[in-house]
């Protein structure tokens, strides 16, 4: 049967669907070609398949050629806020604060520092550190002409990992030389 009494097409939607609404319905538009169209927007556009093709794809589909297969997914252990962590690294922050860096925060919606962030200018570098959780930390020196700081094109120098780790790392990494056409102080008898 390729249409209903009032002479449109019957289309079905698939039992897998779903109560939400969002599927494809598929219709016998005649006897060689089959129809796809939206469930939600029915006046919409339709794709039309031969039918031949529609009963290869769909037999593909019922065999399982499409599906993905069945792994066990790890879902990765949530990093504490960096709010809590701040007492394990409060010094380090002091020690770069003192160093020249300057620190900003963001937060979420209920106020929790979620990131950290650091950069100092220094001679022709930029230093910059984030602390992002427990485990989850990173700094970096680029050229100070570098633009991009989500993604330099040249790094100079990279530490990932611990936030703890990451900030000793960045607190031994010696000073760049300052460049020569640097401005230099006037010795005073």
């Amino acid at each position: 049967m390729y249409s209903t009494a009032d002479g449109t097409a019957a289309w079905r939607k698939s039992s897998h669907g779903g109560a939400n609404g969002k599927c494809v319905e598929i219709a016998a538009l005649d006897a060689n070609v089959a129809g796809v169209r939206n469930s939600r927007h029915p006046g919409g556009p339709v794709i039309r398949y031969p039918k031949a093709t529609m009963h290869l794809f769909l037999g593909a589909v019922r065999a399982g050629g499409f599906a993905l297969p069945r792994t066990r997914i790890e879902i990765p252990r949530q990093p504490r806020l960096v709010s809590r962590i701040l007492g394990d690294v409060a010094e380090q922050l002091a020690d770069l604060t003192a160093r020249g860096f300057a620190f900003t925060d963001t937060r979420d919606a209920r106020g929790n520092v979620v990131v950290i962030s650091g950069i100092r200018l220094h001679g022709n570098v930029k230093d910059i550190v984030q602390l992002y959780g427990e485990q989850d930390a990173d700094a970096i020196r680029i050229p100070r002409t570098e633009v991009d700081l989500a993604f330099p094109r040249t790094v100079l120098w990279r530490v990932t990992g611990a936030p703890s780790t990451v900030l000793n790392s960045l607190l031994a990494l010696a000073d760049p030389p300052l460049p020569t056409d640097a401005p230099r102080a006037w010795a005073t008898a």
